[in-house]
């Protein structure tokens, strides 16, 4: 159900501009902040609870 949301965020993170130049570039370094953030932003958005936590855990990252 979230799965999609969850891809299409972690792409956008992923694939950002962070050079300034307009083009973005796959760095697979940061591949663990793109989920974190991508994670983070499905946790704005279904909450704390019990149900809302039951939504984003799975894509919470462990290790490196």
């Amino acid at each position: 159900m979230h799965g999609p949301h969850i891809a299409q965020q972690f792409y956008q993170f992923l694939l950002r501009d962070k050079t300034g130049n307009g083009v973005p570039s796959l760095n697979g370094a940061n591949a663990a902040d793109a989920l974190h953030l991508a994670a983070q932003h499905l946790r704005e958005k279904v909450g704390d609870t019990e149900m809302g936590f039951s939504k984003w855990v799975p894509y919470v990252h462990f290790g490196i």
